[in-house]
């Protein structure tokens, strides 16, 4: 998790019991952290003056925390591969627009996945497959949609078409469906639709004002809210969701 209780935004982890609070980053603004599929890192991005934004990780079992992507380039919102060999990203160089690229766990090997004069983010890699879901501003919407893409590049779709603000998405466990976040009701809420985009549910109430971020949480497939033992990336309410009615 991310806090300023020492002035800077930090990465922190700590067991499930809320015990053995350590810190595992250096400074800067730090944020989005997620875990590695092995459970022995978490990525994230930072603003680090005099520098750019980029994507550093940082081994939990302690030392320095480094940077992967490249100085000249500013870079947020890493997601892992489930196997933990590579990491999908948001990056742009200068004036260019916000692009999806995907790089190896050691920051070399990089390829771009999306290329468009707007910007994408919030990539999020399928559970099981070469797939990515992200947030896209195409030229007839000013707000994103939710889309998802082969990791090398082909078969782009939309899931989402709604000139409402829709981002950030996560993948079901199974890989079926997507949460993702919306102001379609006039408010930050969470929804969940089927990866073809037919069925939209709004999934939280009225009480909940504000919601930045998510996680998946299922019993059988524990990495989809931590990747090893009772460590834990996302905190909040928890909510029991069936299957939408046909």
């Amino acid at each position: 998790f991310v806090t300023r209780r020492e002035g800077n935004s930090d990465v922190y982890v700590m067991d499930a019991d809320a015990s053995n609070h350590r810190l595992i980053s250096e400074g800067g603004s730090d944020r989005a952290p997620t875990w590695s599929p092995r459970g022995n890192a978490v990525a994230f991005w930072s603003a680090r003056w005099p520098t750019t934004q980029g994507i550093y990780v940082a081994d939990v079992a302690g030392g320095p925390d480094r940077r992967l992507t490249s100085l000249d380039s500013y870079a947020y919102y890493p997601s892992w591969r489930p196997v933990g060999d590579a990491i999908a990203y948001t990056t742009s160089h200068g004036a260019d627009g916000m692009n999806i690229h995907i790089m190896d766990a050691q920051g070399r090997r990089t390829a771009q996945i999306t290329a468009r004069p707007s910007s994408d983010g919030w990539p999020a890699w399928h559970p099981r497959e070469e797939a990515i879901a992200f947030a896209a501003w195409d030229g007839d919407n000013d707000a994103p949609d939710i889309h998802t893409i082969n990791a090398d590049g082909t078969d782009e779709r939309r899931v989402t078409k709604h000139p409402a603000w829709d981002g950030e998405p996560r993948w079901s466990p199974d890989g079926t469906q997507l949460l993702f976040m919306s102001t379609r009701d006039g408010r930050h809420a969470l929804y969940i639709s089927d990866v073809d985009g037919r069925i939209v549910r709004n999934v939280t109430g009225p009480q909940f004002l504000g919601i930045h971020g998510s996680s998946w949480f299922d019993p059988d497939v524990p990495r989809s809210v931590s990747p090893v033992g009772l460590r834990a990336a996302t905190w909040g309410w928890l909510r029991s969701l069936g299957r939408p009615a046909p």
